[in-house]
């Protein structure tokens, strides 16, 4: 068990902020739309409709995306890797992740609001 691994740490650390910003947005979404805080996208800011439901939406799969990295960085504890595939480990589930949660908010968001 290595908690110093750094695909454990960092995946630790980011799914630990995802939870807390996926669960910010869903209990405290922005009331308004604006240009700081937020899931802000051009189809997120088309209306007022749009932009609630992105905030709530875009927080639920941010949770989920959270728990992911959470357990990925889990698992890397126990499994001692050489640096370069560590961090290779850490970067790709990050990006991947991101790439998926905003498509999957852009097909929501298009899908109910055009």
């Amino acid at each position: 068990m290595n908690l110093l691994e750094p695909a454990a740490i960092t995946n630790v650390l980011v799914g630990v902020s995802f939870l807390m910003c996926g669960w910010l947005l869903k209990a405290k979404p922005p009331k308004s739309i604006n240009g700081l805080y937020g899931y802000r996208t051009n189809r997120s800011m088309k209306s007022q409709e749009a932009w609630d439901f992105a905030q709530v939406y875009g927080g639920d799969v941010m949770m989920k995306l959270g728990i992911a990295l959470l357990g990925i960085g889990v698992v890397f504890i126990f499994i001692p890797l050489p640096i370069w595939l560590s961090l290779s480990l850490t970067f790709i589930p990050l990006i991947v992740g991101v790439i998926y949660m905003i498509a999957k908010v852009e097909k929501e968001l298009k899908k109910r609001f055009g």
